[in-house]
């Protein structure tokens, strides 16, 4: 590797159209992130002249050196370290890029850390269901609801609608290349309507929620497994990524389960569904989007149309308003064994397993402040969490803040890593989570709900085929802070611990592990001068 010269910088290929100057630095931090950790993408140049070809739009460059090598992570801390950079960044000028932005690595990786997770947050609300579940009149009770407590509240209609009244009809959906045609129209619609009403509430500077007359996985209810994964594929798409891009989703049950005098169709209504489609479609839907972490189904237990209006208002205030008083609350069961594979086969039961990974961060304030990476099959979301007075709020972070952020780790405590199973039961959305680091814990299993607080706390809200279930609710030992808590040896968390005998995780649910060394190789390669 050829020495480093005296003056490296990062110079990035801002190109034609690349827009403004944060855009350009953004893609200037996430590069280097990418350079460093994934592709190996950062070359060695003299002086900003080109070598062997014009960088590309989003690639970062390191000039010094004549080969054109690639930088190690060492290398990178080196030059983060020791170098100093110039008081204005210069632009140079090139024939076959366009405007070459240049910047030192450490002023980019300075703005990487700076995640500004502050800022009035912006949620994504869907509201979806079967047929006649009570969508439209939910959305004008939210609107008001939500409204009257200062939030800017936006509207997005539902994309179906717009496309079946411009003209759209359903005899035009006869092949299956017909129906792939329809929704891959339908769901990019969806995505860039909601992404266009997101921009502008980011830009209003106020806290601000999203209201989405049904969403992206809805589409997934109306198409074949094999359709839906080749329009995921084509699109490079994720069901991470299109699933969890809201704050909470709402299932709203078609009337024609649970109060069928009040489901009307035919001529002259807004359905053409009978019950029994409506119900099938209801069943369809829901599954569409199992696995979101706040999927709360809303049914029509109460025969009281009123009622159900009141509890859409709790679930989406609990989650989103934070210090408003939610009549539902979360109930945590110890149990001895996860249930097997093959007993939700058994019984049908649909559900979908994923990877928890949460770090801990160092807090100025009294308020506990974590970052969590939440996905499956190699596909991530990313979120920051604080929790201050029993008050948790969630903001949504990108791939390149996350690995910023986890330079704020906090020494005394270690990463939690656990595997979460969500499946649902008797219209309740359920989660089982079985630990996999610290080893201490990793025989530690939870079954987790909610509840409505009108529910008596003598009723066990437990599946009868999951046995030896204990409840834990509020115990401070069984919580994911305690077990991170990094002076706690072996021996320290499991006398501290009531734990069942004989408990055991199946080898079918301890699916394959991705640990931490590669983001904590990550952060050490992109270390700010954060005297960490």
């Amino acid at each position: 590797m050829s020495s480093l010269g005296t003056k490296p910088w990062v110079m990035f290929a801002a190109g034609v159209g690349m827009g403004s100057a944060v855009a350009v630095l953004g893609a200037v931090a996430y590069a280097t992130t990418v350079g460093v950790r994934r592709r190996g993408r950062v070359r060695f140049r003299d002086d900003g002249e080109e070598k062997d070809e014009a960088p590309r739009v989003g690639e970062v460059l390191l000039g010094a050196g004549e080969g054109g090598e690639v930088a190690t992570p060492p290398e990178m801390e080196q030059i983060i370290v020791n170098e100093v950079r110039p008081k204005t960044p210069r632009v140079l000028d090139s024939p076959t890029t366009g405007r070459l932005h240049v910047l030192e690595p450490q002023a980019a990786l300075e703005e990487l850390a700076n995640v500004p997770t502050k800022a009035p947050p912006v949620h994504r609300v869907v509201l979806t269901g079967g047929p006649g579940g009570g969508k439209t009149s939910s959305l004008k009770r939210l609107t008001e609801h939500f409204t009257a407590l200062g939030f800017r509240v936006y509207s997005v209609p539902e994309v179906a609608t717009l496309l079946w009244s411009g003209g759209v009809k359903v005899s035009d959906l006869n092949s299956d290349l017909a129906v792939y045609q329809f929704q891959d129209t339908l769901l990019k619609m969806i995505i860039a309507l909601e992404d266009g009403y997101y921009s502008l509430a980011v830009a209003s500077g106020q806290k601000s929620i999203i209201f989405c007359d049904r969403g992206a996985m809805d589409a997934r209810a109306y198409m074949s497994a094999s359709l839906w994964q080749a329009m995921m594929d084509e699109n490079n798409w994720s069901n991470v990524a299109i699933r969890d891009r809201y704050t909470v989703v709402v299932h709203l049950v078609t009337a024609a389960i649970g109060a069928e005098e009040h489901y009307e169709y035919g001529p002259g209504t807004p359905r053409q569904e009978p019950p029994e489609v409506a119900r099938e479609l209801d069943r369809k839907i829901r599954m569409a989007w199992l696995g979101h972490p706040y999927l709360v189904v809303v049914e029509n237990s109460s025969k009281q149309f009123e009622r159900k209006l009141k509890r859409v208002v709790d679930v989406v205030a609990k989650r989103v308003a934070g210090k408003i008083e939610s009549k539902y609350h979360k109930r945590k069961f110890l149990l001895s064994f996860s249930p097997p594979e093959s007993i939700f086969y058994q019984r049908g039961i649909p559900f979908e397993d994923f990877q928890v990974h949460q770090h801990y961060l160092v807090s100025d304030g009294p308020e506990v402040q974590a970052i969590r990476k939440r996905g499956q099959y190699g596909s991530y979301t990313y979120t920051h969490i604080i929790k201050e007075n029993n008050v948790e709020t969630r903001y949504t972070l990108t791939g390149r803040q996350y690995v910023s952020m986890l330079a704020r780790r906090d020494p005394s405590r270690v990463p939690i890593h656990q595997t979460r199973r969500y499946f649902m039961w008797k219209d309740r959305m359920f989660h089982v989570d079985c630990f996999r680091s610290p080893k201490a814990i990793r025989s530690v299993i939870f079954l987790q709900t909610y509840v409505s607080d009108a529910e008596p706390e003598s009723s066990v809200p437990v599946p009868e085929w999951i046995e030896d279930a204990r409840e834990v609710t509020g115990d401070p030992r069984y919580t994911m802070y305690h077990y991170s808590i990094a002076a706690h040896g072996i021996a320290d968390i499991i006398n501290s611990l009531d734990l069942p005998p004989n408990r055991h995780m199946p080898e079918d649910f301890d699916f394959d592990y991705d640990g931490e060394d590669d983001e904590l190789d990550s952060a050490a390669a992109l270390r700010v001068q954060l005297n960490q």
